[in-house]
């Protein structure tokens, strides 16, 4: 795990206890497939990584499949000829774009204890 849930919240985390277990568990298998892993095999995991996971379980939070499932997003109702309509809503290909961003913005330039870029797409050959 590469935050605890103490962390998370004396960082700015949101959600509570029960919820962040789950969401925690699905941003790092989202990180770790986006860096090939690399994150796993390091000595220390480096801060920017640590800040980054608040900003994916707090994104997930807010847009992931249960958020998404439970409240559906609308941009705009009609309702017996009076229409209204919204900003546009937080869906789940806005929260997709907006995770790669992040995960740019967060890892642009950092490496491994090897190295190799977090965010490398190439072949390690240190791969087991």
């Amino acid at each position: 795990m590469y935050i605890d849930y103490a962390y998370y919240i004396s960082n700015g985390g949101t959600v509570d206890n029960a919820a962040f277990v789950s969401l925690n568990y699905r941003a790092q298998r989202e990180l770790d497939r986006q860096t090939s892993r690399r994150i796993s095999r390091m000595e220390t995991v480096p801060e920017c990584v640590k800040l980054l996971m608040i900003e994916l379980v707090n994104l997930e939070a807010a847009a992931g499949m249960q958020a998404l499932i439970s409240s559906p997003a609308a941009a705009s109702f009609s309702n017996d000829g009076m229409s209204e309509s919204y900003a546009e809503p937080l869906t789940a290909d806005t929260a997709a774009k907006y995770r790669c961003k992040l995960m740019t913005t967060y890892l642009e330039g950092e490496c491994d204890d090897n190295g190799i870029p977090l965010l490398y797409r190439g072949v390690d050959t240190d791969v087991p």
